[in-house]
């Protein structure tokens, strides 16, 4: 089976399993939350 990932009616992920799919959605949030943080502390780091 597997869980299908479409984008405007496009397929362009499948995964697995819906384990396989939390696993990398967890990953990329995590990824994008340490990336935000960076950029946010870079924005205070030249305002002061």
């Amino acid at each position: 089976m597997g869980v299908l990932v479409m984008f405007r009616g496009r397929r362009v992920f499948r995964y697995r399993s819906v384990a396989e799919f939390i696993e990398a959605h967890i990953k990329g949030m995590q990824a994008l939350e340490e990336k935000q943080e960076r950029e946010l502390a870079d924005q205070y780091k030249d305002q002061y």
